[in-house]
């Protein structure tokens, strides 16, 4: 295999999805081929056209939370008893995988010497939007009954504030959005954080998409969502397969701690990955109009920084939506970049079981790859029962999971408005 020399290391990892609350228990239930999706039960769809989807809507991360209050500063804990009692959804929720990746990186009892060289970059956009929605109702009739934090919690840099008051952040605090391949924007920021020199550590923050009906409905109404799923929601979401019709929405959060090679060594850090590139394209229109170009120049762009070659590659994360023309996309700019290699390499799709965490998904489902990279067993793809014969002759991992040793993965995730990224992943001891 070629040398590897990582930009940057990952160190620490949180996440939260309908499957679990944990990167070992998320990675067990996706492969067993349990999937997150059925009726939405915390979003009133009784008007829109898409009813279901990956709700976490009922899951309370206070338990877990408050568990973990002993390993925080006394500021820290009085910030987060504040928080919990303030915060919209969203934000609450996002506290969880942030404080579990920043204390699985071993962080809270080895803080970093210079908080100014800490930052914390938030994933997404218009993130609290049934918050927002919620209250602009409410607005209507009773204004004096809104949140009185309103235009503060309304803010999409509130998640990455909120993260970096828990942790003592000093450096850099933001967010970015690039819709559905906002995860690894984020990621990419941060590793340019630290090879400027600005970060030793960033911690890169997904938080799960607040989704309102009014969403749901619209792109039930742009014909992206998948309206087979009535009465089989779990069967709704089938990347790949013939009846494909769409993605299916679902709340999601993950959370990365990145770290300089460097800082984390000398601290005697546990690495969990190896960041060798991220890269970003995009196409041009802003329509959601999949381009196979713009996927496989971030591809190859992320293979020529990484320094490795189509053969060093050992799994392929798709993002793999569900759509007939997004699939179709991805599958011919993997083609071109990694040629015939690509019939000997495992392709899995993360969202025939979550769904999709729109710009979360990227986090989300980059912490699922590193834990199939670590334990060798990757998850099947879920209702691939009828390969669409343009995809012939491709491991698509259906029907089961699969043993692989994985030294170096490629991650996609490619977002509305023509965003496209692309991210390559090493084993730590490759």
């Amino acid at each position: 295999m070629t040398e590897i020399t990582p930009r940057a290391v990952i160190t620490g990892m949180g996440i939260v999805t309908p499957l679990g609350d944990s990167p070992a228990t998320v990675h067990a239930a996706l492969c067993t081929g349990l999937s997150a999706i059925g009726p939405w039960r915390s979003i009133d769809v009784s008007a829109a056209d898409l009813k279901i989807g990956g709700d976490l809507g009922a899951y309370d991360p206070l338990p877990r939370l408050e568990a973990l209050k002993p390993r925080l500063s006394a500021p820290a804990a009085r910030s987060l008893r504040r928080m919990l009692h303030t915060l919209p959804w969203s934000m609450r929720l996002g506290l969880l995988p942030a404080l579990t990746a920043w204390l699985d990186a071993g962080l809270d009892s080895a803080p970093p010497a210079d908080p100014a060289r800490v930052a914390v970059i938030a994933a997404g956009h218009t993130i609290n939007s049934q918050y927002i929605n919620r209250t602009g109702l409410t607005f209507e009739t009773a204004p004096g009954q809104i949140d009185a934090l309103y235009a503060l919690h309304s803010l999409d840099c509130i998640h990455a504030a909120a993260v970096g008051e828990l942790i003592a952040a000093r450096g850099a605090v933001y967010s970015l959005g690039s819709a559905c391949a906002s995860g690894l924007h984020a990621l990419r920021a941060g590793l340019m954080e630290i090879a400027g020199g600005q970060a030793d550590v960033v911690v890169v923050h997904a938080p799960a998409a607040e989704l309102s009906a009014v969403e749901l409905h619209s792109m039930a109404l742009m014909q992206t969502v998948s309206l087979s799923g009535d009465g089989r929601p779990q069967q709704a979401s089938r990347p790949f397969d013939r009846q494909r019709d769409g993605f299916v929405p679902a709340h999601g959060t993950a959370t990365v701690v990145l770290e300089s090679p460097a800082h984390a060594h000398a601290r005697g850090a546990r690495i969990h990955a190896g960041v060798l590139a991220v890269a970003a394209t995009s196409d041009g229109c802003h329509l959601p109009l999949p381009n196979a170009g713009g996927e496989a120049r971030a591809m190859a762009m992320a293979l020529s920084v990484s320094g490795l070659t189509a053969g060093d590659i050992d799994m392929v994360s798709a993002h793999a939506t569900s759509t007939p023309a997004g699939d179709a996309a991805e599958i011919t700019a993997l083609r071109q970049v990694l040629g015939a290699r690509l019939d000997r390499i495992p392709i899995n799709a993360a969202k025939s079981m979550l769904g999709h965490c729109l710009w979360a998904a990227p986090l989300v489902e980059l912490v699922v790859a590193i834990e199939q990279m670590r334990t060798g067993l990757l998850h099947p793809t879920l209702n691939l029962t009828d390969p669409d014969p343009e995809f012939a002759g491709l491991n698509l991992c259906a029907g089961a999971p699969q043993r692989q040793t994985v030294r170096a993965l490629l991650k996609n995730s490619f977002g509305f408005g023509g965003t496209n990224a692309a991210c390559i992943l090493a084993h730590p001891d490759a």
